[in-house]
C-alpha cells in the first residue's frame, strides 16, 4: 500500500460516508445490473487466465466470473433480496428499475455509463483501466485494475481529483532508476483534464529534469547539484517540486537541495520513493531526520515489501469487486 503524510485514498472514506445518500440500496428487492465490455474483459481479465482465445474459452471464463460476482455480492452486499442480472454488453437500458450498476469496462465507457447512471439515480461501481480519473466520490466508486509496480500514475490522478495536490505549476525531477513509461504516465496524470466540470486545477510544468545515478555518492551528488543549479528563474508559484527517486538517492538529493537553499518555507517538495519498502522494512521513522524546521516536505512511499507476492489479493477483477463491496458492508 502506498502511504503519504495526508491520506491519498480519502475518496474511499468520503464515498463510504456518503452511503446514506443512496437509500435505494437499503430497501428490499433492490436490483443490480452487471455490464461487461468484451474487449476490456478479454484484455484485462481473460488474457491473464489463459493464452488460448476462442469463443468457447471466452464464454466459459464469463460463466465462472459471473458466478463469482453473484457469490461475492450475495455474501457482502448488506441488502435483502438483491437480484443480479449480468449482461455481456454495455448497451443496456438502465431505466429498467435497477438500483445498482456494476460495470467492467474501459475508462471512456465507464464514464459514459456513469453519466447514464446519474440520470437514473443509480449507485455505480466501476471496474476499469488504470490511469483513469476516478468517478466522482459522492456518486460512485471506481476501482482500476492496476498491475503491481504500476500504481504511481493512478495515485496522482487520485491526488488531483481529491484536490490534495493543488499545484498549478510543478518541477519534476527523477533519476534513472524510475522506468521512463512510469514517468510519462505520471506526467499524463498531472496534465490530464479531469472529467469534472467543477475542476479548477490546470497544471503547467516549469521544468522536467532527470539524472543518472553514478557509482559513487560523490558523483551522484555532483550530478544532482548541476541540474538544480540550472533550474530556471522561479516565482513563488513555481516553487513546487515533485521528486521521484530511489531510496539511496533520496538523502543525497535532500542534502543537495538544502545546501542550495531550495528548501524553505515558500517552497513545497513531494518526494516519491517507490522502493522504500525494500530498504526500510516497515520503519520509516528515519524520515524525520531529513526534515528541518520551516521546510514544506512530504514523502510518498510504498510500504508493501513485495506487492507481487500479496496472497490476500491476486489482483484480479473479482478481488477488486470483493474489496469494494466489503467497504460498503463495513459502512
Amino acid at each position: 500500500m502506498w502511504m503519504i503524510l495526508s491520506s491519498i485514498f480519502l475518496f474511499f472514506l468520503q464515498f463510504a460516508a456518503s452511503f446514506n445518500d443512496f437509500p435505494s440500496l437499503m430497501i428490499a428487492n433492490a436490483s443490480m445490473a452487471v455490464l461487461i465490455e468484451r474487449s476490456f474483459y478479454t484484455r484485462k481479465i481473460l488474457a491473464k487466465e489463459t493464452s488460448v482465445f476462442n469463443e468457447i474459452v471466452y464464454k466459459e471464463s464469463l460463466a465462472v466470473f459471473g458466478s463469482e460476482i453473484v457469490r461475492t455480492v450475495q455474501n457482502h452486499m448488506n441488502t435483502s433480496g438483491l437480484s443480479i442480472r449480468i449482461f455481456h454488453t454495455v448497451e443496456v437500458d438502465l431505466s429498467k428499475d435497477y438500483t445498482v450498476l456494476l460495470s467492467i469496462a474501459t475508462c471512456s465507457v465507464t464514464w459514459n455509463l456513469f453519466e447514464k447512471a446519474q440520470k437514473e439515480k443509480l449507485v455505480h461501481f466501476g471496474i476499469t483501466d488504470p490511469d483513469c480519473p476516478r468517478l466522482p466520490v459522492r456518486a460512485a466508486l471506481s476501482i482500476p485494475l492496476v498491475d503491481p509496480g504500476e500504481e504511481l500514475p493512478q495515485i496522482f490522478y487520485d491526488l488531483k481529483m481529491t484536490k490534495k495536490l493543488t499545484w498549478t505549476r510543478v518541477n519534476i525531477i527523477h533519476d534513472d532508476e524510475i522506468d521512463s513509461d512510469v514517468i510519462k504516465n505520471v506526467i499524463d496524470a498531472f496534465f490530464s483534464e479531469l472529467d469534472q466540470p467543477e475542476s479548477t486545477i490546470h497544471l503547467a510544468t516549469t521544468s522536467l529534469l532527470s539524472f543518472k545515478r553514478a557509482k559513487s555518492e560523490f558523483l551522484t551528488k555532483r550530478r544532482i547539484k548541476q541540474i538544480l543549479d540550472n533550474l530556471p528563474a522561479r516565482t513563488p508559484i513555481d516553487d513546487h517540486f515533485l521528486v521521484i527517486v530511489g531510496f539511496k538517492t533520496l538523502p543525497i538529493l535532500i542534502e543537495t537541495a538544502r545546501s542550495l537553499r531550495l528548501l524553505h518555507p515558500q517552497s513545497q517538495w513531494l518526494f516519491v520513493v517507490p522502493d522504500m519498502a525494500e530498504h526500510a522494512h516497515g520503519d520509516v521513522s528515519f524520515l524525520i531526520d531529513y526534515l528541518d524546521e520551516g521546510e514544506n516536505v512530504a514523502f510518498l512511499y510504498n510500504d508493501t515489501i513485495d506487492p507481487k507476492s500479496n496472497s490476500s489479493c491476486h489482483l484480479g477483477a473479482t478481488c477488486h469487486i470483493k474489496s469494494s463491496l466489503q467497504l460498503w458492508q463495513a459502512r
